[in-house]
């Protein structure tokens, strides 16, 4: 027996190891554009990101090599743009760099409307598969496949799925262009760059990044094309590159068009530090404030991420555990435990005051109850109930005339209610929060 499937509808397949038929990872630009992935190209503005993608291009047109030298194996390519246009943009600047414009193939409409990358990239696959030896297919720019927010981690990565897909179904590396987050170079580690959602990032197996350079490098070359992260090839290392105009005589015309130059070494950290000019580099970000930076990010959703995942990521990028206990206290990080382990979340804030009492309710992970007035036990019964759900979740604190501990009466599904006297009148805002388990 090579496959076990499951006797309901056969909707989960499981494949036995030992019938795996191994494939080689093949390349349209060898250690830069894999064949049948997604890649993300970020960048500052004015780098010229879709201009480096059309020479891309217009090399796969013609069989040419890539920068580098590289060679590379003919074939057609496929571009949407909602940012430059076809006739005046696009097309003169293929034209300009040599393409083969019998294998160039642009994404128009629908009819009378426009073609929305968020719904339509199903309907594009089907077109695409039609025509043969696409080997790449460029998407500018890549937030547009997103419907929703394009910083919460699962609406970005179901808006990049159809994409993943398509280079699956295709063999054709797919490329998303993006742009780099007003922080440009606040960061230690050049993923953070990306603008939006860390998933970007995560789901793309290449994160290529283009910057404009403080001065020329060593070559002469006032721009920087280089590789940011790779999950399958090497994860370092830039090429040169700068912009010109090319004249189209024959059309009477101008475009632009790019001129690449040598190698450079170096880890791209290094080599996007080089193009944050001196006056706009931020003060050195503590450890602490890229912790909570991180911590926010990946709970930007606010539901529950499960810890293990949590911890290997923040490995990955340096974090020390310590330090990721401190930004979880500093973001008031809620923990859940469920059958599969414990959780984490943002938690809501939330807000219970009696009027004329200054008394405060906040929530965290080890929440606080401070009351300000200087009679609290007239407010609040002087005890503790050790029978409430409540004692597993809250931490009453306080100092001099605030260390009264508070009784909490219940935790409920839908938020923390505490208990009050009759003669209380207190206004109380009800957590609106989503407990269920992380997928």
């Amino acid at each position: 027996m090579t496959n076990i499937k499951t006797s309901q509808n056969d909707k989960v397949e499981l494949i036995r190891g030992s019938t795996v038929k191994l494939e080689h990872i093949t390349w349209a630009w060898n250690g830069w554009f894999p064949n049948g992935k997604l890649v993300i190209l970020a960048g500052q503005p004015g780098t010229g990101k879709t201009t480096v993608m059309l020479s891309i291009m217009a090399a796969i047109t013609i069989g040419g090599n890539m920068p580098g030298g590289a060679p590379t194996v003919r074939g057609g390519v496929v571009i949407w743009s909602g940012e430059d246009g076809i006739a005046d943009t696009l097309a003169p600047r293929l034209i300009a760099m040599g393409a083969d414009m019998n294998k160039v193939y642009f994404v128009a409409g629908k009819g009378h409307t426009q073609f929305d990358p968020s719904k339509d990239m199903p309907q594009l696959a089907e077109i695409i598969k039609t025509v043969t030896d696409i080997k790449m297919v460029v998407v500018d720019p890549v937030v547009s496949t997103i419907n929703g927010d394009s910083h919460k981690n699962a609406e970005v990565r179901k808006g990049l799925q159809p994409l993943v897909d398509l280079g699956r179904d295709t063999g054709a590396c797919i490329v998303g262009i993006s742009h780099f987050n007003k922080s440009g170079g606040n960061t230690s580690n050049p993923l953070d760059l990306v603008s939006g959602s860390l998933a970007f990032a995560a789901v793309a197996r290449v994160v290529l990044g283009a910057a404009k350079l403080t001065a020329p490098d060593e070559h002469g070359h006032s721009r920087i094309f280089c590789r940011i992260k790779s999950n399958i090839g090497p994860d370092e290392d830039g090429i040169g590159y700068d912009l010109r105009m090319e004249a189209l005589a024959e059309h009477g015309m101008e475009a632009s068009s790019v001129l690449w130059g040598q190698l450079v070494k170096g880890h791209s950290r290094d080599l996007l530090s080089q193009a944050v000019p001196e006056s706009d580099k931020p003060k050195k970000i503590s450890r602490l404030s890229e912790a909570v930076e991180f911590l926010n990010n990946i709970l930007s959703d606010g539901k529950f991420v499960a810890q293990n995942m949590i911890e290997e990521e923040a490995e990955r990028r340096g974090i020390a555990e310590k330090t990721l206990g401190r930004a979880k206290k500093t973001l008031r990080v809620a923990s859940k435990k469920f059958p599969s382990g414990w959780s984490w979340r943002l938690e809501t804030d939330v807000e219970i005051t009696k009027r004329g009492s200054g008394l405060i309710f906040c929530t965290s992970e080890d929440a606080q109850i401070i009351s300000e007035s200087t009679e609290p036990e007239s407010i609040w019964p002087n005890s503790i109930n050790n029978n409430t759900d409540c004692l597993d979740r809250l931490d009453c604190l306080g100092s001099g005339n605030m260390a009264n501990m508070v009784n909490m009466a219940t935790v409920r599904g839908e938020g923390i209610w505490p208990p009050y006297q009759e003669t209380a009148d207190p206004f109380a805002k009800v957590l609106d929060v989503d407990l269920s388990e992380p997928a």
